[in-house]
């Protein structure tokens, strides 16, 4: 236990501050236990004083993840964040979500240096994979992020056939993003994520630098038991076959997955050795509406529960 504390430490240590969910000492955040107890009614459990976060980890996944095999968004899954929030009051609501910002999944994230060897831009639905380009791109217009000659952009998209909501005319119309001046669209229309990563980065008007970048798509293939790719599988995928040197690299994503993503890619960099990739994040914020919160909520319950089952598996 004691080697499990100490290196818990050192990782938390080394993962920037914007989404932190145990202390210096390993120990859950306050935020994440008064989470819990305003959460006490709907999952009949009770907070223990002083649980660790390995302990808070198997009450987490059995409360809070979403029905195994179901994409976020899924019926299923809609249905399990409904029955989560189901009885707790609007203020309430609004009290974890509050915490849930000081947990640095609600505003947008920024790296503390501005330039990286690798930008890494997770795959996703087509409208997400939309919003984490444009920010890229916007942050780089800003002077917020510069492109070196040699920074290498990869696109970390994997086997998925594409949802019934990302049909004809949400691939052909980017919208509320500029579609660039002379695209063309295919001849035939992606039916899957890693067709749609290229369509996605081809239509969309983007800052001159970071246009001029060809990126490299991994296209990362699923395991035969699963229904698509995880970001596991593009990252190590990226990893094994490219043997990136080491470094400085930039996870992009959106929240509230930013934090999640960047410790699981630097818990995969850690179990394949690639020690030497120092990684920063960055990724637009989210916002909760009135007709949508109990979604949102649910989605942010779901992830948390992931980053401590992440978190925790670093020791093995």
């Amino acid at each position: 236990m004691a080697r499990y504390v100490f290196t818990l430490l050192l990782f938390c240590l080394a993962i920037p501050a914007f989404g932190k969910i145990v202390d210096s000492n390993g120990n859950p955040l306050p935020e994440v236990l008064q989470i819990l107890r305003l959460m006490e009614k709907s999952t009949s459990y009770k907070v223990i004083p002083g649980a660790s976060a390995k302990e808070l980890t198997s009450v987490l996944q059995e409360k809070f993840i979403r029905p195994k095999g179901a994409e976020r968004l899924a019926p299923a899954s809609l249905a399990h964040y409904h029955h989560l929030m189901k009885g707790l009051s609007q203020g309430n609501k609004k009290k974890i979500q509050a915490l849930f910002r000081k947990l640095g999944d609600v505003d947008p994230v920024f790296p503390t240096q501005k330039e990286f060897d690798f930008i890494l831009i997770n795959g996703s639905t087509v409208q997400n994979m939309r919003k984490r380009i444009m920010f890229l791109s916007d942050a780089i217009r800003d002077g917020k992020i510069k492109l070196k000659v040699n920074t290498q952009v990869v696109f970390l998209d994997g086997e998925r056939k594409l949802f019934p909501s990302e049909n004809t005319e949400n691939l052909m119309n980017p919208a509320p993003y500029p579609i660039r001046t002379g695209w063309e669209a295919p001849s035939q229309l992606p039916t899957d994520e890693r067709e749609a990563a290229e369509l996605v980065w081809n239509e969309l008007d983007l800052t001159p630098a970071l246009r001029a970048k060809q990126p490299l798509f991994v296209h990362a293939e699923k395991k035969l038991t699963a229904q698509r790719a995880e970001t596991e599988d593009c990252v190590m995928k990226w990893a094994s076959q490219y043997h990136p040197q080491p470094g400085t690299a930039l996870v992009v994503s959106n929240n509230p997955y930013i934090y999640y993503q960047s410790l699981l890619t630097k818990v995969i960099f850690k179990k394949m050795g690639l020690n030497g990739i120092v990684l920063e994040s960055l990724g637009s914020g989210t916002q909760t509406g009135k007709d949508t919160e109990n979604v949102d909520l649910g989605l942010m319950l779901d992830n948390l529960a992931r980053t401590f089952y992440t978190l925790t598996s670093i020791h093995e």
